[in-house]
This record gives structure tokens, C-alpha cells and sequence, in this order.
């Protein structure tokens, strides 16, 4: 694994993002006939929508697009992450552009009454039915909380230690609403490509955490530690303000 930080204004990252998963994309493309991306939610799908939308070079019909983590709530719920990314994403594209996105399953199961478990077990299997029974996402975008959490994956939970799975779920997370389902740490260390997007002064003490203080805690760090290639982490001034990020970039 190899970590690297490349700093950039608000004006031009969204830019430099695309710019970066767009050469990915035209290397597995060059490969085979589809680009299975995972999102996080939060602000992504919009910072994704600024570099993507409109772009000659992003194939975006090729695209399969999971949910590195969602709120066991209906997709046109205000909490879910599907929800966000159609209204700052997908509705923006025409529809022969659009990409195909595999959502929670709210059709087959009731939101209300169906274990949080049947959601994570419904999801790996169709993700296994798409991407074979050790799945591969060819990139995962990824955000971090000020805590150090990504997806679904918070510090000091039971999740972290999932080995089995590649997708879980909790009914007790941290942050409102308590039931979700996400990407364990055993299918992102399985993904060929994880980027990682820190915008804001809150994420800076944790930003430190994982690249100067190396807080084994953090489950960004462990993220970081776990991945099979180069992670590129996509951050503000504001993000890593006080990090010297040429020494850490000499040293990975």
C-alpha cells in the first residue's frame, strides 16, 4: 500500500478528482465492458457531480455504482445516501448516461420491520452475483468523518474486527440513523483503487491522526494500512493545514 496526499483549492479538486478517476476508468475499461465504483455519502456525490457532469471523458453508462454504506431507510428518504446521490448526481445526466446503481433493496423488504441483517446479507449477494464470490470494486470513493470513520465503519465498534463479510451491518451507530448496512473492511482491502475526498477544517485533527500521529484506532488509518495499492487522498488547505504533506509523501 502506498498513501499520497495531493492538496487542492475547493475551486479546483472536484477537476483534479475527475481527472484521476477518469484515467482509472479508461484503464479497466481498456480491460473489460464495465467500471464498478463504490460512493460514500455526505457531500461526494456533489463534489463527484462538478467533475463528472458534462464531462466528454467519463463513460458513465459503463459505470456500476454501490453504496459503500446506506441508512436502512426508503431511497427516497432525506437520510439516504442513494437519495443524495440521485438528486446532486444522477438527475443531472440524461438517461442514456446514466449509470446502473445497485440500491438498497426497499421493494423486497420493509424498512421498518426486516433485521438490519437481512439488508447487509440481500446486499452481498448481489454483489456477489455481479463481481463473483471474492468481489473486487475496481474504485472505492470514500469520505472520513472527524471521528476517522468511513463508510459505516466507526471507532472502537465490533464491525472493525469483521473478517468474514463484505458487507455488515449495525443498528447502533454513532451518528443518526442508528441502522445501516456498509462495506466491511475485508471488501476495501479487496477493492483495486480507494480515494479518498477530506474537505474542511473538521477533518483536520483527524487527518493528523492517521498521517502523523498513526492512530491505529482510527478506522481511516486501519483502511489506509489494509489497502492492496496506492490510496490518493483528495484534501483542502483547510483539511491538512499544519501537515507537512512533502515529508509524507517523500515517505510512502
Amino acid at each position: 500500500m502506498v498513501a499520497h496526499i495531493t492538496v487542492n483549492s475547493l475551486d479546483t479538486l472536484p477537476n483534479e478528482l475527475a481527472l484521476y478517476v477518469l484515467h482509472i476508468q479508461d484503464r479497466v475499461l481498456a480491460k473489460k465492458d464495465r467500471f464498478d465504483v463504490a460512493i460514500s455519502g455526505g457531500s461526494l456525490a456533489k463534489t463527484m457531480a462538478e467533475g463528472l457532469v458534462g464531462n466528454p471523458h467519463a463513460r458513465l453508462s459503463k459505470w456500476n455504482i454501490w453504496l459503500a454504506d446506506e441508512r436502512i431507510v426508503k431511497n427516497d428518504h432525506a437520510d439516504s445516501n442513494f437519495g443524495v446521490f440521485e438528486k446532486e448526481f444522477l438527475s443531472k445526466l440524461p438517461e442514456n448516461e446514466r449509470p446502473v446503481c445497485f440500491s438498497l433493496n426497499d421493494t423486497d423488504f420493509d424498512v421498518a420491520s426486516t433485521p438490519s441483517a437481512e439488508f447487509a446479507k440481500d446486499y452481498q449477494a448481489r454483489l456477489i452475483k455481479e463481481l463473483g464470490p471474492d468481489p473486487v470494486i475496481d474504485l472505492v470513493y470514500l469520505g472520513m468523518g472527524p471521528d476517522g470513520h468511513n463508510c459505516s465503519l466507526f471507532p472502537g465498534h465490533k464491525l472493525l474486527e469483521e473478517r468474514e463479510l463484505f458487507v455488515s451491518s449495525l443498528d447502533d451507530s454513532p451518528k443518526p440513523p442508528p441502522r445501516r448496512i456498509t462495506l466491511t473492511k475485508r471488501a476495501l482491502a479487496n477493492a483495486d483503487h480507494l480515494v479518498f475526498v477530506t474537505i474542511g477544517s473538521s477533518k483536520n485533527e483527524a487527518i493528523k491522526g492517521v498521517f502523523v500521529k498513526r492512530d491505529p484506532a482510527l478506522p481511516s488509518f486501519q483502511v489506509n494500512q489494509l489497502a492492496k495499492n496506492e490510496v490518493v487522498w483528495f484534501c483542502d488547505h483547510d483539511a491538512v493545514a499544519g501537515v507537512n504533506v512533502p515529508d509524507i509523501n517523500a515517505k510512502v
